[in-house]
C-alpha cells in the first residue's frame, strides 16, 4: 500500500489558527460561565479571528449588557457581535 502526502487541495491545514480560535473560544466561554449573576448556559460562542459571535438567550437586558462587558474584557477580543434575545417568561 502506498500513502501519499496529504495536500488538502493544495492548502495545508492551519493548525495554529484553529488552536488560537479554540483557545479564545474557551477563554470567553469560561469567563461567561464564571459570572455568578449570569446564566450563560444558553449561549453559544464562536470566534472568527479576534472577533467573537455570541448567540442565545438571557433573562434580561442587564444580563446581555453584562455578558458583552465580560466578553470585551477578555484578552484577545477586539469585537463582539451578538444575537442574544431576552427569554420570554
Amino acid at each position: 500500500m502506498l500513502f501519499k502526502d496529504r495536500t488538502f487541495h493544495g492548502n495545508p491545514p492551519q493548525d495554529d489558527v484553529l488552536h488560537a480560535r479554540s483557545v479564545l473560544e474557551a477563554a470567553v466561554a469560561s469567563r461567561l460561565a464564571a459570572v455568578g449573576t449570569l446564566d450563560a448556559s444558553d449561549l453559544s460562542v464562536v470566534v472568527h479571528g479576534s472577533e467573537v459571535a455570541i448567540t442565545g438567550s438571557l433573562s434580561c437586558r442587564e444580563e446581555i449588557d453584562r455578558a458583552m462587558e465580560v466578553v470585551m474584557s477578555t484578552p484577545g477580543v477586539t469585537a463582539v457581535n451578538h444575537t442574544i434575545f431576552v427569554r420570554s417568561l
